[in-house]
């Protein structure tokens, strides 16, 4: 266990706290298009038309944002016109990696978008990942699931595990996607060719707009937000019932998991204690316990004491703040021993805040899970 001795030197050593200072960032538009360009990334949840981030003109086809107040030495973010549909992309209209900038207070960073993905033709979709449009009646919508079956399911006879993942767009398709895909089906192909286990992944799309609402249990008093428990609440009454009616499933809690990253991975850490009768397992990737004291206090009102294997992740990169409340959360999870509860923490010295670093590191946490 962390003891407050070793939080303080570990964090001391990651990096030199980050002070809250000024930085402007400043783009030239080399591919013309209509809309207005905004900014996005962590700092604002990666909303990618959020109005207090759109940048302002200062000369041709020449745009910039100033931040008053950011924390941290670095900052993760990109550019769109307002959609993930409209996000910047290389010339060739390949998807970029988030942009990464170490920086001090009162810098400059200058940036060139080179082109935007709707004036190039979308990636092909993966076509053997089937969806499903379920009904979400505490927003009077629709959402879709995108589900993975492993190769040969159509033949065999075979019940598999289930792996629940949020934000179900990022982890198949580069097509639809907003920052990178996380390759699900290719890690899940390459298992089962080399004859490991391997299970059926289902991926929730977010809400958009409303995701940040979605994967908050409460409300911030800025960004808003408390529908988590709802949401989660709706996983556990309707999405798997819904799957262990339709797939070959192994249901029990054993094989059953949760995954998600940044806002996605606040609310895997609320669900697998919320919901520790249905889940034996969790992925808290890069959570982001910011957003409520609260998420703390649940830790410690909802211990798990059944057989759990929940692993944290978070990258060095992503500033001390964050680290040290992954390891804060982690500490309080494993405050209550119980047999079979088996917590790992990893801390990734070069990983950032993108889904490039949360898919390297994602067949390490399938191959625990799936104990091969």
């Amino acid at each position: 266990m962390w003891n407050k001795y070793s939080l303080f030197c570990f964090l001391w050593c990651l990096s030199a706290y980050g002070m809250y200072a000024q930085l402007t960032i400043v783009v030239t538009n080399n591919a013309p298009a209509s809309g207005d360009i905004y900014i996005a990334g962590p700092f604002n949840d990666w909303q990618p038309g959020a109005p207090g981030y759109k940048m302002q003109p200062s000369g041709a086809a020449t745009y910039s944002h100033t931040f008053d107040s950011l924390p941290g030495s670095d900052i993760l973010f990109k550019f769109t016109r307002g959609s993930w549909e409209q996000v910047e992309v290389s010339a060739d209209g390949s998807a970029i990696a988030d942009r990464m900038f170490y920086w001090g207070p009162g810098d400059t960073i200058f940036c060139v978008i080179e082109s935007w993905a709707d004036l190039h033709e979308a990636p092909a979709l993966n076509p053997a990942i089937e969806k499903h449009v379920l009904t979400v009646p505490y927003l009077q919508g629709e959402r879709t699931l995108r589900v993975y079956v492993p190769p040969g399911y159509a033949t065999d006879t075979v019940r598999y595990p289930v792996i629940y993942m949020m934000d179900g767009q990022n982890l198949f398709d580069a097509a639809t996607s907003y920052a990178g895909e996380w390759g699900v089906d290719e890690l899940m192909d390459a298992r089962a060719a080399q004859g490991l286990p391997v299970a059926i992944v289902v991926g929730i799309d977010h809400a958009g707009d409303m995701r940040l609402m979605e994967y908050s249990p409460w409300a911030h008093p800025e960004y808003g937000g408390g529908l988590g428990a709802v949401f989660a609440n709706w996983w556990a009454d309707s999405i798997k019932p819904f799957i262990d009616k339709t797939y070959r499933t192994l249901p029990d809690r054993s094989h059953t998991f949760i995954a998600g990253s940044s806002m996605g991975g606040l609310m895997s850490s609320f669900m697998v204690a919320e919901h520790n009768d249905l889940l034996g397992g969790a992925a808290v990737i890069s959570a982001s316990y910011w957003f409520s004291s609260k998420s703390f206090d649940h830790i410690t009102e909802h211990p798990i004491t059944r057989p759990t294997r929940v692993y944290f992740l978070i990258g060095g990169q992503e500033g001390t703040e964050t680290t040290f409340d992954m390891l804060t959360a982690y500490d309080l999870m494993n405050e209550v021993k119980a047999s079979g509860k088996d917590l790992r923490l990893v801390v990734e010295g070069l990983g950032t805040h993108n889904e490039q670093f949360w898919k390297t590191e994602l067949p390490l946490i399938v191959a625990w899970w799936l104990l091969e």
